[in-house]
Protein backbone atom coordinates (compact mmCIF):
# COMPACT_ATOMS: atom_id res chain seq x y z
CA UNK A 1 0.00 0.00 0.00
CA UNK A 2 1.10 3.49 -0.96
CA UNK A 3 0.66 5.97 2.40
CA UNK A 4 0.69 9.88 2.14
CA UNK A 5 0.15 11.70 5.63
CA UNK A 6 0.00 15.58 6.03
CA UNK A 7 0.95 16.54 9.32
CA UNK A 8 1.40 20.60 10.15
CA UNK A 9 2.25 21.07 13.80
CA UNK A 10 4.18 17.89 15.21
CA UNK A 11 4.20 18.95 18.76
CA UNK A 12 4.02 16.54 21.44
CA UNK A 13 1.27 13.61 21.03
CA UNK A 14 0.39 14.24 17.35
CA UNK A 15 4.38 14.09 16.48
CA UNK A 16 4.55 10.89 18.13
CA UNK A 17 1.70 9.67 16.88
CA UNK A 18 2.68 10.53 12.95
CA UNK A 19 6.01 9.03 13.40
CA UNK A 20 4.84 5.84 15.05
CA UNK A 21 2.14 5.05 12.62
CA UNK A 22 4.40 6.10 9.74
CA UNK A 23 7.78 3.33 11.36
CA UNK A 24 5.25 0.72 11.86
CA UNK A 25 3.45 1.09 8.16
CA UNK A 26 6.81 0.76 6.70
CA UNK A 27 8.00 -2.26 8.78
CA UNK A 28 5.19 -4.36 7.47
CA UNK A 29 6.29 -3.28 3.80
CA UNK A 30 4.01 0.11 3.12
CA UNK A 31 5.17 2.74 0.76
CA UNK A 32 5.07 5.49 2.91
CA UNK A 33 5.92 9.60 2.68
CA UNK A 34 5.21 12.20 5.17
CA UNK A 35 4.45 16.10 4.59
CA UNK A 36 5.24 17.67 7.43
CA UNK A 37 5.36 21.37 8.68
CA UNK A 38 8.49 22.91 9.69
CA UNK A 39 7.01 25.59 11.56
CA UNK A 40 5.73 24.24 14.70
CA UNK A 41 8.29 20.63 14.25
CA UNK A 42 8.96 19.20 17.68
CA UNK A 43 11.97 18.48 18.84
CA UNK A 44 11.05 14.76 18.96
CA UNK A 45 9.64 15.02 15.88
CA UNK A 46 12.95 16.01 14.22
CA UNK A 47 14.18 13.29 15.97
CA UNK A 48 12.56 10.75 14.70
CA UNK A 49 12.26 11.35 11.24
CA UNK A 50 16.26 11.20 11.60
CA UNK A 51 16.12 7.61 12.80
CA UNK A 52 13.42 6.40 10.70
CA UNK A 53 15.05 4.39 7.73
CA UNK A 54 12.87 4.12 4.34
CA UNK A 55 10.24 6.93 4.91
CA UNK A 56 10.18 9.75 2.29
CA UNK A 57 9.96 13.17 4.29
CA UNK A 58 8.54 16.36 2.09
CA UNK A 59 8.61 19.71 4.75
CA UNK A 60 6.16 22.77 3.81
CA UNK A 61 5.64 25.81 5.28
CA UNK A 62 2.70 26.30 7.25
CA UNK A 63 2.32 29.98 8.70
CA UNK A 64 0.84 30.31 11.98
CA UNK A 65 -1.54 32.88 10.71
CA UNK A 66 -3.05 32.87 7.22
CA UNK A 67 -0.89 34.13 4.06
CA UNK A 68 0.54 33.48 0.76
CA UNK A 69 2.55 30.78 2.04
CA UNK A 70 0.00 28.66 3.10
CA UNK A 71 -0.83 28.55 -0.60
CA UNK A 72 2.03 27.64 -1.65
CA UNK A 73 1.93 24.59 1.61
CA UNK A 74 -1.08 23.56 -0.41
CA UNK A 75 0.62 23.39 -3.51
CA UNK A 76 3.62 21.35 -2.54
CA UNK A 77 1.29 18.84 -0.89
CA UNK A 78 -1.62 18.31 -3.66
CA UNK A 79 1.88 18.28 -6.09
CA UNK A 80 3.31 15.32 -3.87
CA UNK A 81 -0.13 13.74 -4.06
CA UNK A 82 -0.28 13.69 -7.84
CA UNK A 83 3.35 12.42 -8.11
CA UNK A 84 3.21 10.13 -5.17
CA UNK A 85 -0.20 8.49 -6.44
CA UNK A 86 -0.92 6.99 -3.22
CA UNK A 87 -3.55 4.54 -2.42
CA UNK A 88 -4.36 6.43 0.95
CA UNK A 89 -3.92 10.25 1.87
CA UNK A 90 -4.26 10.78 5.53
CA UNK A 91 -4.47 13.79 7.13
CA UNK A 92 -3.38 14.45 11.63
CA UNK A 93 -4.68 17.14 13.14
CA UNK A 94 -6.58 20.26 11.95
CA UNK A 95 -4.25 21.68 9.11
CA UNK A 96 -2.93 19.20 8.11
CA UNK A 97 -6.86 17.66 7.70
CA UNK A 98 -7.80 20.50 5.85
CA UNK A 99 -4.95 20.13 3.45
CA UNK A 100 -5.51 16.39 2.73
CA UNK A 101 -9.16 16.59 2.37
CA UNK A 102 -9.12 19.58 0.00
CA UNK A 103 -6.40 17.67 -2.21
CA UNK A 104 -7.24 16.87 -5.69
CA UNK A 105 -9.75 14.16 -6.73
CA UNK A 106 -7.86 10.84 -7.24
CA UNK A 107 -8.71 7.41 -6.77
CA UNK A 108 -6.75 7.74 -3.07
CA UNK A 109 -8.52 7.28 0.18
CA UNK A 110 -8.86 10.59 2.42
CA UNK A 111 -8.64 9.48 6.03
CA UNK A 112 -8.47 12.08 8.67
CA UNK A 113 -7.07 11.75 12.53
CA UNK A 114 -8.24 15.03 14.24
CA UNK A 115 -5.93 14.29 17.63
CA UNK A 116 -8.54 16.34 19.55
CA UNK A 117 -11.35 18.12 17.43
CA UNK A 118 -10.76 21.52 17.57
CA UNK A 119 -14.17 22.57 18.57
CA UNK A 120 -13.42 20.35 21.83
CA UNK A 121 -12.19 23.18 23.44
CA UNK A 122 -14.01 24.19 25.50
CA UNK A 123 -12.93 27.84 25.66
CA UNK A 124 -13.77 28.21 21.93
CA UNK A 125 -16.74 31.54 21.38
CA UNK A 126 -19.91 30.60 20.14
CA UNK A 127 -19.20 32.08 16.52
CA UNK A 128 -15.89 30.21 16.28
CA UNK A 129 -17.02 27.07 18.05
CA UNK A 130 -20.24 27.19 15.36
CA UNK A 131 -17.95 28.02 12.58
CA UNK A 132 -15.80 25.30 12.89
CA UNK A 133 -18.32 22.53 13.48
CA UNK A 134 -20.01 23.67 9.98
CA UNK A 135 -16.47 23.17 8.53
CA UNK A 136 -15.91 19.68 10.25
CA UNK A 137 -19.15 18.51 8.84
CA UNK A 138 -18.60 19.72 5.55
CA UNK A 139 -15.45 18.35 5.37
CA UNK A 140 -16.79 15.12 6.63
CA UNK A 141 -18.74 14.40 3.32
CA UNK A 142 -15.19 14.92 1.70
CA UNK A 143 -13.90 12.49 3.41
CA UNK A 144 -13.83 8.16 3.46
CA UNK A 145 -13.04 7.66 7.25
CA UNK A 146 -12.60 9.98 10.12
CA UNK A 147 -10.08 8.08 12.96
CA UNK A 148 -11.20 9.40 16.61
CA UNK A 149 -8.67 8.21 19.00
CA UNK A 150 -11.19 7.88 21.64
CA UNK A 151 -14.80 6.96 22.42
CA UNK A 152 -14.98 10.57 23.27
CA UNK A 153 -13.77 12.11 20.25
CA UNK A 154 -16.08 9.72 18.24
CA UNK A 155 -19.17 10.83 20.36
CA UNK A 156 -18.01 14.79 19.31
CA UNK A 157 -18.16 13.87 16.30
CA UNK A 158 -21.28 12.38 16.21
CA UNK A 159 -22.71 15.34 18.10
CA UNK A 160 -21.43 17.42 15.29
CA UNK A 161 -23.73 15.64 12.56
CA UNK A 162 -20.99 13.71 11.02
CA UNK A 163 -21.92 10.34 10.20
CA UNK A 164 -21.27 7.48 12.22
CA UNK A 165 -20.72 5.00 9.56
CA UNK A 166 -17.79 7.60 8.51
CA UNK A 167 -16.15 6.75 11.77
CA UNK A 168 -13.64 4.37 13.12
CA UNK A 169 -12.20 4.78 16.44
CA UNK A 170 -8.47 3.62 16.63
CA UNK A 171 -6.45 4.54 20.35
CA UNK A 172 -2.82 5.72 20.65
CA UNK A 173 -0.21 2.58 20.96
CA UNK A 174 2.56 3.03 22.52
CA UNK A 175 6.04 0.65 23.14
CA UNK A 176 6.72 -1.67 26.02
CA UNK A 177 7.30 0.63 28.96
CA UNK A 178 9.60 -0.40 32.04
CA UNK A 179 9.70 1.14 35.00
CA UNK A 180 12.81 3.25 35.96
CA UNK A 181 14.55 3.00 39.76
CA UNK A 182 12.63 5.01 42.02
CA UNK A 183 15.17 5.72 44.24
CA UNK A 184 17.62 6.74 41.46
CA UNK A 185 14.62 9.45 39.68
CA UNK A 186 13.98 11.11 42.77
CA UNK A 187 17.67 11.89 43.35
CA UNK A 188 18.18 13.35 40.08
CA UNK A 189 15.10 15.49 39.96
CA UNK A 190 16.03 16.52 43.74
CA UNK A 191 12.59 15.23 44.82
CA UNK A 192 12.76 13.65 48.47
CA UNK A 193 12.63 10.39 49.44
CA UNK A 194 10.28 8.42 51.13
CA UNK A 195 7.61 11.43 51.01
CA UNK A 196 4.19 11.42 48.67
CA UNK A 197 4.42 12.53 45.30
CA UNK A 198 2.06 13.67 42.72
CA UNK A 199 3.42 14.18 39.28
CA UNK A 200 2.31 15.50 35.93
CA UNK A 201 3.39 15.31 32.50
CA UNK A 202 2.90 17.65 29.56
CA UNK A 203 2.96 20.81 27.58
CA UNK A 204 2.95 23.97 29.70
CA UNK A 205 0.12 25.68 28.02
CA UNK A 206 -3.96 26.20 28.10
CA UNK A 207 -4.92 23.32 27.13
CA UNK A 208 -3.18 21.08 29.37
CA UNK A 209 -4.39 23.66 33.02
CA UNK A 210 -1.41 23.61 34.83
CA UNK A 211 -2.62 26.44 36.73
CA UNK A 212 -5.44 24.01 37.92
CA UNK A 213 -2.99 21.88 39.29
CA UNK A 214 -1.66 24.01 41.47
CA UNK A 215 -4.55 25.33 42.72
CA UNK A 216 -5.55 21.81 43.74
CA UNK A 217 -1.91 20.99 44.74
CA UNK A 218 -2.48 24.26 47.47
CA UNK A 219 -5.23 22.30 48.41
CA UNK A 220 -2.84 19.26 49.14
CA UNK A 221 -0.12 20.78 50.34
CA UNK A 222 -2.74 22.79 53.36
CA UNK A 223 -3.89 19.28 54.60
CA UNK A 224 -0.68 17.22 53.95
CA UNK A 225 2.88 18.83 55.10
CA UNK A 226 4.76 16.34 53.61
CA UNK A 227 3.19 16.25 49.86
CA UNK A 228 5.52 17.27 47.10
CA UNK A 229 4.44 18.27 43.45
CA UNK A 230 6.61 17.05 40.41
CA UNK A 231 5.59 18.73 37.20
CA UNK A 232 7.55 17.35 33.91
CA UNK A 233 7.46 19.31 30.87
CA UNK A 234 7.45 22.74 29.60
CA UNK A 235 5.52 25.43 27.43
CA UNK A 236 4.44 29.04 27.09
CA UNK A 237 2.93 29.12 31.05
CA UNK A 238 5.71 28.31 32.60
CA UNK A 239 6.77 31.98 33.14
CA UNK A 240 3.32 32.65 34.63
CA UNK A 241 3.86 29.16 36.86
CA UNK A 242 7.06 30.79 37.69
CA UNK A 243 5.47 33.82 39.07
CA UNK A 244 2.70 32.55 40.91
CA UNK A 245 5.02 30.31 43.36
CA UNK A 246 7.27 33.03 43.92
CA UNK A 247 4.55 34.81 45.26
CA UNK A 248 3.03 31.50 47.43
CA UNK A 249 4.48 30.63 51.25
CA UNK A 250 7.97 29.04 50.64
CA UNK A 251 5.65 26.11 52.69
CA UNK A 252 4.04 25.38 49.24
CA UNK A 253 6.45 27.17 46.97
CA UNK A 254 9.38 24.69 47.68
CA UNK A 255 7.61 21.45 47.27
CA UNK A 256 6.93 21.98 43.70
CA UNK A 257 9.45 20.84 41.90
CA UNK A 258 9.22 22.12 37.91
CA UNK A 259 12.30 20.23 35.93
CA UNK A 260 11.28 20.84 32.18
CA UNK A 261 11.56 18.39 29.38
CA UNK A 262 12.21 14.75 31.09
CA UNK A 263 11.56 11.51 29.60
CA UNK A 264 7.72 10.74 30.62
CA UNK A 265 8.13 7.16 32.09
CA UNK A 266 11.23 7.90 33.46
CA UNK A 267 9.93 10.70 35.73
CA UNK A 268 6.60 8.41 36.60
CA UNK A 269 9.15 6.16 38.42
CA UNK A 270 9.39 9.11 41.34
CA UNK A 271 5.46 9.64 41.39
CA UNK A 272 2.44 8.21 43.36
CA UNK A 273 -0.04 9.61 41.65
CA UNK A 274 -0.38 11.02 37.99
CA UNK A 275 -2.53 13.93 37.76
CA UNK A 276 -4.03 15.29 34.53
CA UNK A 277 -6.28 18.28 34.71
CA UNK A 278 -6.96 18.98 30.73
CA UNK A 279 -9.36 20.78 29.25
CA UNK A 280 -9.86 18.63 26.58
CA UNK A 281 -8.30 15.83 25.08
CA UNK A 282 -8.62 13.26 22.30
CA UNK A 283 -6.51 10.40 24.27
CA UNK A 284 -3.05 11.20 25.87
CA UNK A 285 -0.16 9.33 25.52
CA UNK A 286 1.32 9.67 29.14
CA UNK A 287 -2.25 8.17 30.30
CA UNK A 288 -1.60 5.04 28.33
CA UNK A 289 2.12 5.17 30.03
CA UNK A 290 0.74 5.68 33.36
CA UNK A 291 -1.47 2.54 32.57
CA UNK A 292 1.30 0.49 31.60
CA UNK A 293 3.03 1.17 34.66
CA UNK A 294 0.25 0.69 36.97
CA UNK A 295 0.49 4.11 38.27
CA UNK A 296 -2.46 5.91 39.92
CA UNK A 297 -4.37 8.59 37.59
CA UNK A 298 -7.02 11.50 39.26
CA UNK A 299 -7.79 13.13 35.86
CA UNK A 300 -10.20 15.77 34.66
CA UNK A 301 -13.34 14.38 32.56
CA UNK A 302 -11.75 15.70 29.30
CA UNK A 303 -9.03 13.82 30.03
CA UNK A 304 -10.04 11.26 26.95
CA UNK A 305 -9.55 8.28 29.76
CA UNK A 306 -12.68 6.24 29.01
CA UNK A 307 -11.12 3.06 27.09
CA UNK A 308 -8.65 2.68 30.84
CA UNK A 309 -11.76 2.87 33.16
CA UNK A 310 -11.47 -1.38 32.93
CA UNK A 311 -7.38 -1.23 33.02
CA UNK A 312 -5.03 -2.37 35.55
CA UNK A 313 -4.29 1.03 37.16
CA UNK A 314 -6.94 3.15 39.23
CA UNK A 315 -8.78 6.25 37.77
CA UNK A 316 -10.77 9.26 39.30
CA UNK A 317 -12.60 10.97 36.85
CA UNK A 318 -13.21 15.30 38.13
CA UNK A 319 -15.56 17.54 36.91
CA UNK A 320 -12.93 19.59 34.29
CA UNK A 321 -12.16 22.87 35.90
CA UNK A 322 -13.06 21.65 39.59
CA UNK A 323 -10.30 22.32 41.43
CA UNK A 324 -11.45 21.66 44.98
CA UNK A 325 -12.43 18.20 43.94
CA UNK A 326 -9.31 17.40 41.96
CA UNK A 327 -7.37 18.39 45.28
CA UNK A 328 -9.65 16.22 47.17
CA UNK A 329 -9.57 13.10 44.89
CA UNK A 330 -5.73 13.71 45.33
CA UNK A 331 -6.16 13.49 49.14
CA UNK A 332 -8.16 10.56 49.18
CA UNK A 333 -5.55 8.90 47.04
CA UNK A 334 -2.05 10.15 49.31
CA UNK A 335 -4.81 9.08 52.50
CA UNK A 336 -5.18 5.32 50.83
CA UNK A 337 -1.06 5.15 49.65
CA UNK A 338 -2.50 2.78 47.14
CA UNK A 339 0.68 0.73 45.44
CA UNK A 340 0.97 0.49 42.15
CA UNK A 341 -0.86 -2.19 40.50
CA UNK A 342 2.41 -3.21 38.87
CA UNK A 343 1.28 -2.45 35.60
CA UNK A 344 -0.12 -4.82 32.79
CA UNK A 345 1.05 -4.46 28.80
CA UNK A 346 -2.59 -4.08 27.29
CA UNK A 347 -2.73 -5.39 23.75
CA UNK A 348 -4.98 -2.45 22.93
CA UNK A 349 -2.32 0.18 23.50
CA UNK A 350 0.48 -1.25 21.14
CA UNK A 351 1.98 0.75 18.34
CA UNK A 352 0.86 -2.34 16.48
CA UNK A 353 -2.46 -2.77 17.16
CA UNK A 354 -2.70 0.82 16.14
CA UNK A 355 -1.53 0.17 12.83
CA UNK A 356 -3.32 -2.79 12.16
CA UNK A 357 -6.46 -1.01 12.81
CA UNK A 358 -5.73 2.00 11.14
CA UNK A 359 -5.16 -0.03 8.51
CA UNK A 360 -8.29 -1.93 8.66
CA UNK A 361 -9.79 1.39 8.88
CA UNK A 362 -8.39 2.60 5.37
CA UNK A 363 -10.03 -0.37 4.03
CA UNK A 364 -13.59 0.88 5.90
CA UNK A 365 -13.62 -2.75 7.38
CA UNK A 366 -15.90 -2.82 10.37
CA UNK A 367 -14.32 -2.97 14.22
CA UNK A 368 -15.08 -0.76 17.12
CA UNK A 369 -12.28 -0.57 19.56
CA UNK A 370 -14.55 -0.53 22.07
CA UNK A 371 -15.98 -3.61 22.24
CA UNK A 372 -13.59 -6.05 20.77
CA UNK A 373 -12.13 -8.76 22.79
CA UNK A 374 -9.90 -6.81 25.28
CA UNK A 375 -6.54 -8.56 24.37
CA UNK A 376 -7.23 -11.08 21.38
CA UNK A 377 -5.92 -10.38 18.18
CA UNK A 378 -7.82 -7.78 15.51
CA UNK A 379 -10.38 -9.71 13.71
CA UNK A 380 -11.33 -9.16 10.44
CA UNK A 381 -14.97 -9.33 9.67
CA UNK A 382 -14.47 -9.81 6.12
CA UNK A 383 -12.76 -13.74 6.84
CA UNK A 384 -15.24 -16.43 7.03
CA UNK A 385 -12.61 -18.29 9.68
CA UNK A 386 -12.95 -14.91 12.31
CA UNK A 387 -15.70 -13.29 11.51
CA UNK A 388 -20.00 -14.29 11.02
CA UNK A 389 -21.36 -15.02 8.21
CA UNK A 390 -22.05 -11.90 5.48
CA UNK A 391 -25.30 -12.46 6.38
CA UNK A 392 -25.79 -12.68 10.08
CA UNK A 393 -28.28 -9.99 11.13
CA UNK A 394 -26.49 -6.67 13.10
CA UNK A 395 -28.26 -7.40 16.33
CA UNK A 396 -26.77 -11.12 16.39
CA UNK A 397 -23.47 -10.30 15.76
CA UNK A 398 -20.56 -9.73 18.80
CA UNK A 399 -21.40 -6.51 19.65
CA UNK A 400 -17.16 -5.79 18.68
CA UNK A 401 -18.37 -5.87 15.06
CA UNK A 402 -21.29 -3.67 14.97
CA UNK A 403 -21.56 -0.15 14.07
CA UNK A 404 -19.69 -1.04 10.71
CA UNK A 405 -20.60 -2.02 6.84
CA UNK A 406 -19.10 0.44 4.64
CA UNK A 407 -20.28 3.73 3.37
CA UNK A 408 -23.45 3.67 1.81
CA UNK A 409 -22.53 5.96 -0.72
CA UNK A 410 -18.83 7.62 -1.41
CA UNK A 411 -17.68 10.96 -0.07
CA UNK A 412 -18.68 13.65 -1.76
CA UNK A 413 -15.79 15.32 -3.43
CA UNK A 414 -17.32 17.39 -6.83
CA UNK A 415 -16.40 20.59 -5.56
CA UNK A 416 -12.23 19.27 -5.63
CA UNK A 417 -10.59 21.50 -7.68
CA UNK A 418 -6.91 20.34 -9.14
CA UNK A 419 -4.58 23.45 -8.36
Amino acid sequence: MRILHIVEATLAGVGRHVTDLAGAQREVGHEVVVVYGTTRESDGFRRARSELDGVTWVPIDVPLRPDPSLARAARTSWRTIRTFRPDVVHGHSTLGGLLARLAPPGPWRIVYTPNAVYSMNPDLGHRLRLGVDVVERTLARRTDTIIAVSPEERDHLLGLGVNARRIRVVANGIPAVAAADRRSVRSSLGVPQGVPVLGFVGRLDHQKAPHHLLDAFEIVAAARGDAHLLVVGDGQLRPQLERRLRSRSPSVADRVHLVGERPGTWAMAAMDLLVQPSRYEGFSYVLIEAAHLGLPMVVSSAAGSALLRDGPAELVEVPVGDVVRLGDACLRFLDRRPSRSGGAADRRFTIERMAELTELAYASRPFDLDHQAARGPVRDPTGAADGPPADTPAAARPRYLRIVDDLDEPPDRSSRTES
